[in-house]
């Protein structure tokens, strides 16, 4: 079963995209779904860092069976970084 992949422009606590993006993870879990959460950790949480992948490594690590969601909010590198991932979106 392919993994279904987040990526956000940041991943900080009261942030209602990073509390979505926890949501949406617990809930794939449930259902047997594996995948990560990638942000920059320059915009990540220090305290959750252990919780999120750098998204600079998403293009190596995610395959084309693979999921890609972008929780699209603000201007950010990750949007092109998004753009450039072969997989599905």
């Amino acid at each position: 079963m392919p993994a279904v992949h987040q990526i956000l422009a940041g991943f900080t606590a009261g942030d209602a995209i990073s509390n979505m993006a926890l949501t949406m993870r617990g809930l794939l879990e449930q259902w047997g779904v594996a995948g990560d959460i990638y942000s920059l950790p320059e915009r990540t949480m220090p305290a959750w860092r252990q919780q999120a992948r750098d998204a600079r490594q998403a293009g190596a690590r995610l395959t084309p069976d693979d999921v890609a969601v972008l929780h699209l909010s603000i201007g950010s590198p990750v949007n092109d970084l998004f753009a450039q991932l072969h997989c599905r979106k």
